[in-house]
C-alpha cells in the first residue's frame, strides 16, 4: 500500500482498528494490491481470537453513500469469503447498505444489524429476499429502525415465515 512495509502497514491497520475507524481500515485492506498480503492480514488480523478483532469480531459499517466505500467493502468480504473468515457482527447505518448487501456475498455471521434507518416494507423484503439466496447470519436484528405500524405487522407475519425457511431468529 503506498509503498508502505509490512511493519508500518500493521501499524496502520491496528491503529485504524483501535480507533474503530472500520471504514478507513477496510479501504486501506482494499488498497492493497497484493492478494496474498491481504488474505495475510485478514488471516493473522480478523480470523484468530489473538487477532485485532480479538473474540468480539463485529464490524461497525457507516459510510456506504460513496462508490469507493462500496468496492472497498465488497473486496473485504469477497477476501474474507475466500479466506473462510467467520465474524461474530457486521452492522450497517445507511439505508444504502439494503440494496449494498443484494450485489454481494457477506462473510459468514452470527448477527446482522441494521441501525438507525427508516425502512420501508420494499426495503424490508429485499434484505429477506437477498439473505435467502446466500449464507445467512443467524440472527437479523433491526435496532433503532423506524417503520410504520402497517409495515410492522406485515413485516412480522412475512419475517416469521421467511426466518424460519432461513433458518434464522430475528431479536
Amino acid at each position: 500500500m503506498f509503498g508502505m512495509n509490512h511493519a508500518g502497514l500493521d501499524k496502520a491497520v491496528h491503529s485504524l482498528k483501535e480507533q474503530k475507524m472500520w471504514n478507513n481500515l477496510i479501504d486501506c485492506i482494499y488498497e492493497i494490491s497484493n492478494l496474498e498480503k491481504k488474505q495475510t492480514i485478514i488471516k493473522a488480523n480478523i480470523s484468530k481470537p489473538t487477532g485485532f478483532l480479538g473474540s468480539d469480531k463485529t464490524i461497525n459499517i457507516h459510510h456506504l453513500y460513496r462508490k469507493h466505500h462500496r468496492v472497498a467493502l465488497t473486496d473485504f468480504c469477497n477476501t474474507c469469503n475466500s479466506c473462510d473468515v467467520h465474524l461474530k457482527r457486521m452492522s450497517f447505518r445507511e439505508e444504502c447498505s439494503i440494496d449494498f448487501i443484494k450485489d454481494v456475498t457477506l462473510p459468514s455471521l452470527e448477527i446482522l444489524i441494521f441501525l438507525e434507518m427508516n425502512i420501508t416494507k420494499n426495503q424490508f423484503v429485499s434484505i429477506i429476499t437477498s439473505l435467502s439466496n446466500r449464507k445467512c447470519p443467524e440472527i437479523l436484528k433491526f435496532e433503532k429502525c423506524s417503520v410504520s405500524t402497517e409495515v410492522k405487522e406485515e413485516a412480522k407475519k412475512t419475517e416469521k415465515s421467511a426466518l424460519r425457511g432461513l433458518k434464522m431468529k430475528s431479536e
